[in-house]
């Protein structure tokens, strides 16, 4: 929580995000963004961008989306960091629950995007190693795998409705 000049209060995910939420344009949110809280405040349960100082959240570290550490200036200018997607830092970063590290070690993507085929580049491994090893894949929890081992596909129908979808979503 971050106590502004104005004696208002505002949630620690708002502090440094590079966005003006809640209040919109006043005093609080200015000063929530200005350069001197982001420089001090440590983005508490997220991940800090070393040349912008902005506060992201753990799945957009190491996604392969130069973006998420850029940060726009109102009315001035944007200011480009790519440390996110620094590849030292990435061989060694831990994916968030959820997501899986491609083979290469430099991208984590959503494990709903592995073995998927449908998918185009985004969300997947610029190595291509999101689709290998699909016979051997196990799905998370709520998703089933289709029977051609291609393809995954989230469990809304009863058991007995499966067949009948496997063939109509699965395209088998």
């Amino acid at each position: 929580m971050l106590k502004c000049p104005n004696n208002m209060c505002l949630a620690s995910k708002y502090v440094c995000d590079g966005q003006y939420h809640v209040h919109g344009y006043d005093e609080c949110d200015l000063h929530a963004e200005s350069k001197e809280v982001c420089n001090k405040w440590a983005c508490p349960g997220a991940w800090k961008c070393k040349k912008t100082n902005k506060c992201i959240s753990m799945e957009n570290v190491c996604d392969s989306h130069a973006w998420n550490c850029g940060l726009y200036i109102p009315e001035s200018r944007y200011i480009e960091d790519t440390s996110d997607e620094d590849p030292a830092m990435c061989q060694h970063w831990t994916c968030a629950e959820g997501y899986w590290k491609c083979d290469d070690g430099l991208q984590c993507i959503e494990e709903t995007n592995v073995c998927n085929p449908d998918l185009s580049w985004w969300g997947t491994c610029s190595d291509g190693s999101h689709n290998t090893n699909c016979d051997e894949w196990v799905c998370p929890d709520g998703w089933w795998k289709c029977h051609n081992n291609e393809r995954w596909v989230v469990n809304l129908l009863p058991k007995l409705e499966k067949l009948l979808y496997n063939y109509v979503v699965c395209n088998v």
